[in-house]
């Protein structure tokens, strides 16, 4: 019995030891800590768009008809001058027999005042009639000429000729660039521009050295940026090429997407001649700019930041390791550190 009651107040004595060394191992042990770090913090705005021509033209045909052939393919270059495409001249079989009339009418006409100008020329020149009776004759007789070759032209437009001066099936390019898309196919309907119709668009032609970076940012964030500001443009088909630009033009008209207003901006890209091989017309892109930069200023983790009626505190622990909160004024964030302006300092311990 003796030896029993040894061996269990041996044993209470050894596990009160235990507990008493690792009481006082809790006591000494540190609690982790971080304080704050001297970096560069940048609040940058991004902005998602794409990357475009400056400038597209729209190759439309002066004469109605059918696509009879394409010369050009699309990503072709051309200058200005250069053909794309051909047209045949087609007219409704009603408008063909009224301009078949219309041809015999001024037909006749031409050849009734071309008579009354061979007369007045003589009583003209006999001095039977003024000067000026004889020009409104001979005005008559060109105005009724001019009539009759117009119908003519386009009568032989309609029958396929274009060997007349200013008449032409040929459609040309109005502009230099590359061939971006060719929207009718030959065979397709063809409708000519005019005083009260746009017209068919033919062909797009676009400057791809001259691209352009077109986005759109909240209400928000427009007051924040300005003409002829920097920006880096990533696109999508090479992330890791990064270019320069500016910003050209911010719209002074919000526009509403979703139910929110938004700004279109437009930026230039300074790219180079190989620009083809990275970037291609209508990709999107990501652009970068930055509101504000501070260098080597005291920051912080925003984790360790706790907000309380619209007021910032940070856990610290004194030099006996005890916890209390601490006010702090914050400056410019990059969404991960922000500027500690006023509560901390180098020696300030902040809890992990």
């Amino acid at each position: 019995m003796k030896v029993a009651k040894i061996l269990i107040v041996f044993m209470l004595f050894v596990m009160l030891s235990v507990v008493l060394v690792m009481a006082i191992k809790t006591q000494n042990k540190e609690v982790p800590y971080t304080t704050v770090e001297k970096r560069t913090i940048r609040k940058e705005l991004k902005i998602s768009g794409k990357v475009e021509p400056y400038k597209e033209i729209d190759v439309k045909s002066s004469i109605s008809g059918v696509l009879e052939e394409l010369y050009v393919n699309v990503g072709d270059t051309v200058n200005i001058g250069d053909p794309i495409a051909r047209v045949q001249f087609v007219k409704d079989p009603i408008e063909t027999k009224q301009l078949m009339a219309q041809i015999e009418n001024a037909k006749k006409r031409f050849e009734t005042k071309g008579k009354q100008h061979d007369r007045q020329l003589v009583l003209y020149k006999q001095g039977y009639i003024s000067k000026q009776e004889y020009e409104q004759v001979e005005s008559d007789y060109k105005i009724s000429q001019n009539e009759y070759e117009q119908l003519q032209s386009e009568m032989k437009m309609l029958k396929g000729e274009y060997t007349q001066k200013g008449i032409s099936n040929v459609i040309v390019a109005t502009g230099k660039g590359t061939i971006l898309e060719l929207p009718i196919k030959e065979g397709g309907s063809v409708m000519a521009r005019g005083t009260l119709n746009e017209g068919t668009s033919v062909a797009k032609i676009a400057d791809l050295q001259s691209l352009v970076f077109n986005g759109n940012v909240l209400e928000s964030d427009v007051l924040s940026l300005y003409v002829d500001m920097p920006i880096k443009v990533s696109v999508s088909t090479n992330i890791d090429s990064v270019f320069n630009g500016k910003i050209r033009l911010i719209s002074p008209k919000a526009i509403t997407q979703d139910g929110i207003p938004r700004f279109s901006i437009m930026a230039d890209i300074e790219m180079g001649a190989n620009v083809l091989n990275i970037v291609r017309a209508g990709c999107t892109a990501i652009a970068t700019i930055v509101l504000c930069e501070k260098e080597e200023v005291c920051s912080i983790n925003e984790k360790y930041i706790e907000i309380r009626n619209d007021s910032s505190f940070v856990k610290l622990l004194d030099n006996e390791d005890r916890e209390y909160y601490q006010y702090v004024q914050l400056g410019i964030s990059d969404g991960i550190y922000s500027e500690v302006v006023f509560g901390l300092d180098s020696l300030s311990k902040i809890k992990l």
